[in-house]
């Protein structure tokens, strides 16, 4: 058992499971598709969680995502895209929207972290997916799991 309290935020852990690849700002081909994961957030709360960053400096972190990445997987949504809390305020990070939007532009987007907004939408040659699965109580009131298909093409 691994106490998560002495563990460093960024450590790869959850590779120890078998068959699990966790992305922590890295890359990995599958089936000839380029996806990248980054499960940083903007500090939103007076507590911290796993892969804060201060809004302030969270846009170096975004910098990092190499161009050519068709699924794009990370934990906070982009602002203004599928991030409503349920107050209707837009939770989503500043600093990520132009990266995806303008620089990076991958086929597919996937995050979750607002709960309450869970779903698909294109914006230009972007599918954005909200597969948050659970609700701000942290009950289950969706499907587990969120499947999308990739066009190899």
């Amino acid at each position: 058992m691994v106490n998560i309290s002495q563990v460093d935020e960024e450590s790869h852990l959850v590779e120890a499971l078998e068959g699990i690849r966790v992305l922590v700002g890295e890359s990995i081909q599958v089936g000839g598709v380029h996806v990248y994961g980054a499960p940083w957030v903007p500090v939103y709360a007076k507590w911290r969680t796993a892969f804060n960053r201060d809004p302030a400096q969270i846009g170096d972190a975004w910098a990092t995502i190499p161009d050519g990445v068709d699924v794009l997987v990370t934990h906070t949504p982009p602002y203004g895209i599928l991030d409503r809390a349920p107050h209707g305020a837009h939770m989503g990070c500043p600093a990520l929207a132009p990266h995806v939007e303008e620089r990076i532009r991958p086929r597919f987007h996937v995050f979750g972290h607002v709960h309450a907004d869970c779903g698909a939408v294109r914006r230009g040659g972007t599918v954005f997916i909200n597969a948050a699965a659970v609700s701000d109580a942290y009950v289950t009131r969706r499907p587990a799991a969120t499947v999308f298909d990739v066009d190899l093409e």
